[in-house]
């Protein structure tokens, strides 16, 4: 059954060299008219053609069996507390929760914003009080971001509105955050901005500029008293990676140039004040070094494996690597300096997705097991 028809001009983006068509780029735009009319004719149609279709009731029913059961996604536990994410039987949005010791609190329910609404955690404050949370609405890949207290379950004014996240970062005294946060397509220089709880976010210092050229982006990452600035751009049809520094005791004054001019699959991780860089340069299967904050090589921490390495996830002061062997997800334990501890058993059968950890000083690992 086709679509129904499309007037709007079709939008063409240059992606690694190659031109690509999207005839569906003015639908991003949910509240506009035109994309309520063709929503509305597109659910016609689907309606039309489905009620001619004998014994879907009984299909429905024995997927809703399937599909309509508990997820607990998002895990993160500090100290005593654990933040998590939970969807209930028969219920659409899932709810942000804490548990101290058996007893769970419900911190934010998306629903009391609508049917279309959802919740996620950003992160979570070094002291464990603050909650980040990331609202979108509509299903729209665009997000509001707002703090949340722990303690007592009160909203702060301070927020950052609809727009592309690229990065959340508490300050290590939990009296601001960094972010990299656009609003909407602009031709201005990428920008990371430093908010203070109870200003007014037109004050927002801007604490680093990228250049903003086709196809690039920029990124915040952070951890205790340093953050770090992502700059993915293009050049001559390649896509490139540049990587920055800055410590925060005196405040975000001073960056430091780590590397530039390295390739996509050059991903910074920080951790307990050291600096380590998931790579595949000279190697394939990809091999996680630590680096200086000059970009020199410092050690070898999980050498190229015989197999892809897959997943990686840093809990504490432990690193899990995740290799597929044979079709089969191995999960090996490694130190921050490269000895390898242990193999992780999981149940045999089915897939295992390790989960990131939401906050550097989390020190439990999470994975889920689908079979």
């Amino acid at each position: 059954m086709p679509l129904a028809p499309i007037t709007a001009c079709p939008v063409t983006d240059l992606l690694h060299g190659v031109q690509v068509v999207d005839r569906y780029r003015w639908l991003e735009e949910r509240n506009c008219i035109e994309t309520a009319q063709w929503i509305q004719e597109q659910n016609l149609r689907h309606d039309a053609y489905f009620a001619q279709i004998e014994g879907l009731d009984l299909l429905r029913n024995r997927v809703r069996g399937y599909l309509n059961r508990e997820i607990i996604d998002q895990p993160a536990r500090l100290g005593s507390r654990i933040f998590y994410r939970r969807r209930k039987p028969d219920q659409e949005q899932g709810t942000i929760c804490i548990r101290e010791g058996a007893e769970e609190r419900t911190l934010f329910d998306p629903s009391c914003l609508g049917i279309y609404a959802s919740a996620a955690i950003q992160t979570v404050s070094d002291d464990g009080k603050l909650l980040a949370i990331a609202l979108k609405r509509d299903g729209s890949e665009r997000k509001e971001v707002f703090i949340l207290s722990v303690d007592t379950g009160d909203v702060f004014e301070d927020r950052l509105p609809l727009g592309y996240g690229r990065g959340f970062a508490f300050a290590p005294d939990s009296r601001g955050f960094y972010y990299c946060h656009e609003i909407a397509n602009s031709t201005a220089d990428h920008t990371i901005r430093r908010h203070c709880l109870g200003s007014q976010s037109d004050r927002d210092e801007v604490v680093f500029r990228a250049p903003r050229t086709a196809e690039s982006a920029l990124f915040v990452i952070g951890e205790g008293s340093r953050i770090g600035a992502v700059h993915l751009r293009e050049h001559d049809g390649m896509q490139w990676t540049d990587f920055f520094l800055c410590s925060l005791v005196d405040g975000p004054t001073a960056w430091t140039t780590v590397f530039r001019n390295k390739s996509v699959l050059h991903v910074p991780m920080l951790r307990i004040g050291r600096t380590f860089i998931l790579t595949e340069d000279g190697a394939l299967n990809r091999r996680f070094l630590e680096v200086a904050e000059n970009g020199d090589a410092l050690r070898e921490v999980i050498p190229e494996g015989n197999s892809l390495l897959q997943q990686l996830v840093l809990v504490g002061d432990r690193i899990y690597a995740g290799y597929l062997v044979d079709q089969k997800l191995t999960i090996s334990a490694w130190s921050l300096d490269g000895e390898h501890l242990e193999d992780v058993p999981f149940p045999a059968g089915g897939t295992i997705t390790l989960l990131d950890s939401l906050h550097p000083r989390c020190a439990s690992l999470f994975a889920v097991h689908e079979s």
